[in-house]
């Protein structure tokens, strides 16, 4: 169901109602979603989801399918999720040392 309302409003150009929808998905349930898209289409979602849920997801992804996604989105794209991710390190890593 899930992976059916991503695809169907990427497919109409509804891309706010797009971020919306992930947004309000908790993240184990989009993360299954999305692996569940063929890759070429999921590679034309992707960079329509917000940076820090595009992140969190591909970090849960396995290593092809985060190979193949670093192949074929556009290099902005993955530098902001690149960003994103080294921002959650730092973050977490700045929470374990105040413990």
């Amino acid at each position: 169901m899930l992976k059916k309302q991503i695809i169907e409003l990427f497919e109409a150009e509804k891309f706010e109602e797009l971020e919306d929808l992930v947004k309000d998905t908790k993240i184990d349930d989009l993360e299954l979603a999305l692996k569940e898209i063929d890759q070429e289409t999921l590679a034309l979602i992707f960079p329509k989801i917000p940076e820090e849920i595009s992140a969190e997801c591909f970090l849960r992804f396995d290593s092809e399918l985060q190979r193949y996604l670093v192949d074929n989105i556009s290099d902005m794209h993955f530098k902001e999720i690149s960003e994103e991710i080294f921002a959650e390190k730092i973050f977490k890593i700045q929470e374990l040392s105040e413990k």
